[in-house]
């Protein structure tokens, strides 16, 4: 007898399948899907059984035997095999790379443990809507009560599993909305702080079907369910679901929508903005659109230009401070947004024009309180000089603002104010709840969006979002809709009728299309424009990187990739776009120089990749081509 194991290794992608003879002893024993140990280039190692088999066309002289059955469950399912090869082919990656990032690490021996807590948001009984469910759904909303309702709903009338998926691990406690007291006793919790045992065991409720309700995060569509029936992607729009920094580059969203396709399982995107491509084929597809009337929340913008020639140089507009002044009176809470961290984006000499950059990134230094630099992408920091090391001038400028010197200047503008600046240089583990409850004004980032208790909220403004405008990318415009549409759901929460913009191009497409709540016109018109430059739904993407500590050698590289790349697309009649080499938008990250090849296709670009070197990146479907 024999088995094919795939080890939980991380193997180039040509090495996927290894033959081992099974001895005697464990003859009757062994499944697909269990956890063997065998020997492997003179080590002992972990792998899957993918098939059991009587023969094999190998000389069983060369065959090693299997050494031990490390768990006697079958720990992996056949239809988790099924998604795990999807994964390999669509997204061009290796298939013991996926089967490993997908398989936990299971404790030596079992031990008994709680299962991991969510201090989940205080449960509203919600109205029943018994909707009536297509096989792929998209869940358009304006109102948090609206959605929380649906979804309830919809869980309550699902017999079967039902998975539930969320961007971010911030955002767990908001869906015990969704689920009524018992359904969560029936919960799993997943995501990537879980420990080795809380995972196991979670990993073994599901696979057992006694966890009839799973919520995590993208990593959780990966797990051994038995009988899922219904899967929900909430905040569908949201970039985290596309795993970008490590391999397997997969984006959860397909994922999936792959496995409910494997269990003939309904599923629903939930979002107030989704993606282009969703409601693309959503309404040009098969799917059912689902749409709440709009809401009433009215957008007030504020021309920073006329506030700037009429003298406010301040970062409140007028109408803003007293929006502010009118919610302090009230005894109200503010919220006030501002995209981007530190006190400073770039700290120029001004002498010289010598510009701080990060010696490892050749990116611009933010300026952060107490006086330090620090790269937003290696996270180097150092003290910022007395005297520019070009021309040991003393004279230096500021350029651009972020939250660090907001919180600087508040004081001013609102004395006695308790203010809470809440971004990713905050360290959210020592914020405590009478923190969040004491203050009177919440600023920062999108890191706020889940802490600040919306109802006692009486103004919200966005200060600056100009920036959004010239991203490079073809989401740009898609970007800034989904940023607007959070604000407009966030003072609906506040039973508020309006938040503040304030912008130096207030007639920007994007922004006056929002502000008349034209949502099928944004996207009609972002479909057409996608459709002239072949970008997702209408051609696929693949971004192929490849970094290396010499400049040269990452160019080169590039170039002979990109000839044979051309060469065959243009023998093979492969209907593809390949652009030329070039610097990544961010050029050296860690010391490393990365060069970027741009992949546009209308069909099948399998061929291609199949030739793209092992120490290349592969990213599919990318959230950005920068």
């Amino acid at each position: 007898m024999f088995v094919d194991l795939i080890p939980l290794l991380r193997l180039p992608k040509k090495l996927s399948l290894f033959t081992y003879s099974v001895p005697s002893a464990l003859e009757g024993f062994v499944r697909v899907g269990q956890v063997v140990e065998a020997p492997f280039r003179g080590k002992k190692i972990q792998a899957v059984i993918k098939e059991v088999k009587e023969k094999s066309d190998f000389n069983p002289k060369y065959i090693k035997p299997l050494q031990k059955i490390a768990d006697p469950e079958a720990l992996f399912t056949p239809e988790q095999f099924s998604l795990a090869d999807w994964l390999t082919d669509y997204y061009a990656t290796a298939l013991p790379l996926v089967i490993k990032s997908m398989m936990p690490k299971m404790p030596k021996r079992q031990v008994a443990v709680k299962d991991f807590k969510v201090n989940w948001d205080k449960f509203t009984a919600a109205k029943i809507l018994t909707p009536k469910l297509a096989a792929r759904n998209l869940l358009l909303f304006t109102t948090n009560n609206y959605l929380n309702n649906f979804l309830f709903s919809a869980i309550k009338a699902t017999a079967g599993q039902i998975l539930i998926l969320a961007p971010e691990i911030a955002d767990l406690p908001a869906l015990g909305r969704l689920l009524s007291p018992a359904r969560r006793e029936q919960t799993a919790v997943v995501h990537s702080e879980l420990n080795k045992n809380q995972y196991a065991a979670a990993w073994r409720r599901i696979l057992l079907g006694e966890a009839r309700v799973v919520v995590g995060t993208r990593s959780a569509i990966g797990l051994p369910f038995k009988q899922l029936k219904l899967i929900i992607v909430t905040a569908e729009h949201e970039s985290s679901y596309k795993q970008w920094d490590q391999n397997p580059r997969y984006d959860a969203r397909a994922a999936a929508e792959k496995l409910a396709e494997i269990f003939g399982a309904k599923i629903i995107f939930a979002s107030p903005s989704p993606r282009v491509e969703t409601y693309y084929q959503t309404t040009v597809g098969a799917g059912q659109l689902i749409k709440e009337p709009k809401n009433q929340v009215k957008t007030v913008t504020v021309d920073l230009k006329t506030e700037r020639q009429g003298g406010n140089y301040s970062p409140l507009s007028g109408r803003l401070n007293a929006a502010l002044l009118s919610a302090k009176q009230k005894k109200q809470k503010a919220v006030l947004y501002l995209n981007q961290r530190g006190l400073a984006r770039a700290v120029v000499c001004g002498e010289c024009g010598f510009v701080f950059n990060c010696p490892h990134c050749l990116l611009p230094l933010p300026l952060h309180q107490g006086g330090f630099l620090k790269c937003h992408h290696c996270n180097l920091q150092s003290p910022l000089p007395a005297a520019c090391p070009n021309c040991r001038g003393t004279s230096f400028k500021f350029s651009g603002s972020g939250t660090e010197k907001l919180e600087k200047e508040l004081p001013a503008i609102w004395p006695g104010a308790k203010i809470l600046r809440l971004d990713s240089d905050v360290d959210f583990k020592k914020i405590t709840g009478k923190q969040l409850a004491g203050a009177d004004i919440y600023f920062g980032t999108d890191r706020l969006l889940n802490l600040v208790d919306w109802p006692a909220v009486g103004a919200i403004g966005l200060l600056f979002v100009d920036n959004l405008f010239y991203l490079p990318g073809f989401r740009s415009g898609e970007r800034l809709w989904q940023l607007l549409k959070k604000f407009e759901l966030a003072a609906d929460r506040s039973g508020l009728g309006e938040f503040y913009l304030q912008t130096y191009n207030p007639d920007q497409a994007v922004i006056q299309k929002f502000i008349a709540k034209k949502d099928e016109e944004f996207y009609r018109d972002e479909l057409e424009t996608r459709r002239e430059l072949n970008y997702p739904p209408y051609g696929r993407l693949a971004r192929l990187i490849f970094q290396s500590p010499s400049q040269k050698l990452a160019e080169k590289s590039a170039l002979e990739l990109y000839r044979l790349l051309t060469n065959l697309q243009r023998e093979a009649k492969i209907p593809a776009q390949i652009n030329e080499p070039q610097p990544a938008f961010v050029s050296r990250v860690r010391s490393q120089f990365r060069f970027v090849i741009i992949i546009k296709a209308t069909g099948p670009i399998g061929r291609l990749l199949e030739i793209v070197p092992e120490d290349w990146l592969i990213d599919i479907d990318p959230e950005d081509l920068i």
